[in-house]
């Protein structure tokens, strides 16, 4: 136990230096929370290096930072709400009690559990980030439980009830987490029900001010409230606290996917302090990916610096332009809320064939329409977003003579380019990209390229400056969105048609 105990805090160590503390140790949660935790959340700039291997070839040194606005379709939440805050993690003392109070704390860890800390990425002030000074209470403080439940069995990931209730701490502001609930619940079957007080004969959600930032993978206990815990340097930042309810929920970084090995390298070396037991691929029967592709922007995955003891890489992305995407933490992307609807929404359209195209699917409040990626729209996804004349033809076929597409200045214009045959894919080379430099680059930010068969998972998003990458589609045609937002942005990029 006192190994498994090292292991945590060692993988949280990050998370310490960087929040204040907020006085007093931590109690204990029951051995029914022995589960797997998330952190949150770090905050240096994620800023990668700029020498990778990678599938293209790259020259140009963009940083991306911006919010997905999606404005058309379920992708990424761009307003993470809240105040820049620097205040860190406090240094956290425990004592470790087999059972513990209902207000636990830091978890006691089975030899499968992994703690995941949240990525290096700043906050962004937004709409939903007004510094409201809400002071809704939350409710009596929790009793000590009467009954603990076993932990789940190794790397096993039990799911909640659609219908989750969930308690406030009076320390807390509430308004904050009633917003991320409410993105959630807006876009999946989910329902989250504010109760004043623990109902000690059903399951729900508890959070609870905390000097530190963590959550219990999915569910942990049954018959009790499980903890989230908040800091008060994320306390109003939206997107943290998806990424801790999204941890509760059973999701789970994309690098530890069972197919991570084709996209991403584990820098072993550069880890401040690498444990193979918490980066082990996790098993396809508990931790599916429902054939979606690995997401880069995915709010569940970290930066590419992730417990970096020497400043480089140790999430390394094999196309290395995608470093710039990773460790967002503006809100889930259209693949997350996908993932949340085939685990828990199944059944709620399950009288209707999902003739969703380009990785649309079926939406759960109401199963007569698609939830469709950013670029596309129409009843089955199937058409693509809408362009003014002024960006010319928009629906391109690729030929074995080079053609060329470019665009600059203050427009938005959406783009695809199709193979000559289904046996056939598209070579493209992007010549050059101007775009407002921004970290964490997210769609509609700048210039986005959908290459892979996944549609829902964001594509290449290039914000800054950039040249002579080379990309070849998965599929038979590509999506290409340009977003300029000031007079000097362009791109040129140039394509063929290609045998498989």
């Amino acid at each position: 136990m006192k190994l498994l105990l090292t292991l945590i805090f060692i993988l949280l160590l990050p998370i310490f230096s960087e929040e204040k503390s907020g006085g007093g140790s931590k109690k204990q949660p029951s051995k029914s929370q022995d589960k797997q935790t998330s952190k949150a959340p770090s905050k240096k700039d994620a800023k990668d290096s700029n020498k990778d291997k990678s599938k293209t070839s790259s020259k140009g040194n963009s940083k991306n930072s911006g919010k997905d606005s999606n404005k058309k379709s379920n992708d990424s939440d761009d307003k993470d709400s809240g105040k820049k805050s620097s205040k860190s993690d406090s240094k956290k003392k425990s004592s470790n009690k087999k059972t513990g109070s209902s207000s636990g704390s830091k978890p006691n860890k089975s030899d499968n559990d992994k703690a995941s800390e949240s990525p290096d990425s700043k906050p962004s002030e937004s709409n939903d980030s007004s510094s409201s000074k809400s002071k809704k209470k939350g409710g009596k403080k929790p009793s000590k439980p009467t009954k603990t439940t076993p932990a789940p069995k190794k790397d096993e990931i039990k799911l909640w009830d659609t219908v989750i209730q969930y308690v406030v701490d009076n320390k807390l502001k509430s308004k904050f987490i009633e917003i991320a609930l409410e993105r959630i619940q807006s876009r999946t079957c989910l329902k989250f029900e504010k109760v004043n007080q623990e109902d000690e004969t059903k399951s729900g959600i508890y959070f609870e001010k905390s000097s530190g930032s963590y959550a219990w993978y999915g569910k942990a206990v049954e018959k009790k409230f499980q903890r989230i815990f908040l800091s008060s340097a994320i306390e109003e930042r939206v997107g943290y606290i998806m990424f801790l309810i999204g941890t509760t929920l059973g999701m789970f970084p994309e690098h530890l996917r069972s197919d991570r090995d084709k996209y991403v390298k584990l820098e072993q070396d550069h880890f401040s302090n690498f444990i193979s037991e918490s980066h082990k691929i996790k098993d396809t029967k508990n931790y599916p990916t429902f054939d979606m592709s690995y997401d880069y922007a995915s709010l569940l995955e970290f930066s590419a610096k992730y417990l970096s003891k020497d400043g480089e890489m140790t999430i390394k992305p094999f196309i290395k332009e995608y470093v710039y995407m990773m460790g967002q933490r503006k809100g889930f992307t259209f693949n997350n809320y996908k993932y949340i609807n085939y685990r828990y929404c199944s059944n709620a359209c399950k009288k209707k064939k999902n003739s969703c195209k380009n990785s649309g699917y079926l939406n759960p409040r109401n199963c007569n329409e698609c939830n469709c990626p950013n670029g596309y729209k129409g009843n089955l996804c199937d058409k693509i977003e809408s362009s003014p004349k002024s960006c010319g033809t928009t629906a391109l076929t690729a030929s074995k003579k080079k053609g060329t597409l470019q665009k600059d200045g203050i427009i938005n214009c959406t783009y695809t380019i199709k193979a000559s045959s289904s046996k056939n894919v598209v070579q493209l080379t992007i010549d050059s990209v101007k775009t407002k430099k921004t970290i964490p680059c997210l769609q509609r930010k700048g210039l986005e390229i959908k290459y892979r068969k996944d549609r829902g998972a964001m594509g290449l998003n290039l914000c800054g400056t950039f040249q002579s990458i080379s990309i070849v589609s998965e599929t038979q045609d590509v999506l290409i969105q340009y977003i300029g937002m000031n007079s000097d942005d362009n791109f040129k990029l140039t394509y063929v048609d290609k045998k498989k």
